[in-house]
């Protein structure tokens, strides 16, 4: 986690599982901050190596 675009995820993430569970009543209780963090910190790197760089023409 070393970018602010990080914190923008975590910050997204926990917002829609908020509004989900405020109209849903769908709850997970192991969703922390700390654990949306951890996830994206171990997708990120995968996303950046499965998706290759535009060939420029």
């Amino acid at each position: 986690m070393f970018t602010s675009i990080d914190k923008a995820l975590v910050a997204a993430i926990m917002g829609i599982l908020f509004i989900v569970q405020t109209y849903t009543g769908f709850s997970m209780a192991w969703v922390t901050p700390d654990t949306i963090a951890t996830i994206i910190g171990l997708i990120t790197p995968v996303l950046v190596w499965a998706i290759p760089n535009k060939k420029v023409a």
